[in-house]
């Protein structure tokens, strides 16, 4: 006979198990593996900043943007008039300007399909919409205006820019920091989500400069090759 069984998860992990496989046991009896559900999750996650220190700009001064560079690869498409959604760590800010509009970049990478090359995709800045939330300047919405979807199992591009943390680096140095990233269906169903280990925040260096003398003078800089 056939039987169905309903088991509560705790939680799911960040990432599909490799491999994922399950097993089961029950009146002293047990099966062979068998495949588990993959996660709607983002896969080939990285991101890699410009600035890794901590912000320490004095007041009245311009603060130091810091562009991220997020790469990922979608389990499942994202159609036009869908949207992506980051959330930066306790301390960061997303960039926007006083409208809470931001600036943001979204790149299909090239890829190969069956021998055939695909040059990917650069959407237009007419073709999204970047918002940082009122009230919440860690949550960022990048709304998909165009034509063109975001394709199940291809590799993107993300550029987004923040603020830098304040907090006081602790001895020791920071723990790595944690991005969260996702997407939603026009109607605002979730779709992937993903949680992105990245860069720890350093301690800004106060003073720093080189030298790079002459050989036969060393009281004269070296000014070419």
């Amino acid at each position: 006979q056939l039987y169905t069984i309903r088991v509560a998860v705790a939680s799911n992990p960040l990432a599909t198990p490799e491999p994922n496989r399950w097993t089961l046991e029950f009146g002293g009896q047990s099966s062979e593996p068998f495949d588990g559900m993959p996660l709607w999750a983002f896969t080939r996650t990285r991101l890699v900043p410009v600035v890794t220190s901590r912000d320490r700009t004095l007041a009245g001064q311009a603060r130091t943007p810091n562009p991220l560079r997020v790469s990922f690869r979608t389990y499942n498409g994202v159609p036009a008039g869908g949207e992506f959604r980051a959330e930066a760590p306790e301390g960061f800010q997303f960039v926007s300007r006083p409208s809470r509009e931001c600036d943001a970049q979204l790149q299909e990478l090239p890829y190969v399909e069956l021998g055939v090359r695909y040059p990917g995709y650069s959407w237009a800045e007419r073709e999204l919409v970047c918002l940082v939330e009122p009230g919440d300047s860690r949550k960022l919405t990048l709304g998909l205006r165009g034509a063109r979807n975001v394709i199940a199992g291809l590799d993107y591009l993300l550029i987004i820019t923040v603020y830098n943390s304040f907090a006081p680096v602790p001895e020791g140095g920071s723990a790595p920091t944690v991005w969260k990233l996702s997407s939603f269906l026009p109607g605002g169903l979730s779709l992937d989500e993903s949680r992105i280990e990245s860069f720890r925040i350093n301690a800004v260096m106060n003073l720093w400069a080189y030298a790079n003398p002459s050989e036969e003078d060393p009281t004269q800089e070296m000014r070419n090759g």
